[in-house]
């Protein structure tokens, strides 16, 4: 009773500054490598980048072909010189298309990671509400080699630095609750599990950093 007469007296915002803050924790690099839908993305994308190098070999090949041809004539000749007007053409199409194929590659392989990292915090403030959960930390957890020897003290210090989280245990960690999240929301909209053992590599293709875990 006398706890209850002080509680009644105390301002309410000194109560509400006691109130316990619900935290919890998710790893979204964790989450990203695990989902359905990026394996999917990253099989098609390397398909897509099979033919496009397909097509760049053969555009090549073209210029070659035309400058090969081109230096078995005589340099005085009037078709010496329209197979080297023929070959800059060829030559400038190419680089002009490569370019513009390797930006609208770039942009659609940013695009895509943008999409899924929204889908994992859309997944993450779900489970939040769910859980009655007022924060989410998103945990990195980058690791150093076994061997350290090549390591300066500078570099073990900032990779350890890295780490957003020190320590969660398991009921704070939502990390498989969120993949499993993504996954279902995914197969719910018609997406497709990819075999075992696809999308081993991240989503960027070599052309970006993977994320940290």
């Amino acid at each position: 009773m006398a706890l209850a007469a002080v509680a009644m007296l105390l301002p309410a915002g000194v109560l509400k500054a006691q109130e316990t803050v619900k935290i919890g924790v998710c790893n979204p690099a964790k989450v990203f490598e695990s989902m359905d839908e990026r394996k999917v993305i990253e099989d098609k994308m390397k398909s897509e980048r099979d033919k496009a190098t397909a097509e760049v070999n053969r555009r090549k090949q073209e210029v070659e072909d035309l400058q090969r041809q081109r230096n078995e004539l005589r340099p005085e000749s009037a078709i010496f010189q329209e197979k080297t007007n023929q070959m800059m053409e060829k030559a400038v199409q190419f680089e002009v298309w490569a370019r513009l194929l390797q930006a609208e590659t770039a942009r659609t392989e940013k695009e895509q990671i943008k999409t899924l990292y929204e889908k994992i915090r859309e997944s993450c403030k779900e489970i939040a509400v769910e859980k009655k959960l007022d924060l989410i930390l998103a945990e990195r957890k980058p690791e150093l080699p076994a061997n350290m020897e090549k390591l300066t003290a500078d570099q073990v210090r900032a990779v350890i630095s890295q780490n957003d989280v020190l320590y969660a245990n398991e009921k704070a960690d939502i990390t498989q609750m969120v993949i499993m999240r993504v996954n279902q929301k995914y197969a719910a909209g018609g997406g497709i599990a990819p075999p075992a053992g696809a999308g081993a590599t991240n989503t960027t293709g070599g052309s970006g950093v993977p994320p940290q875990k």
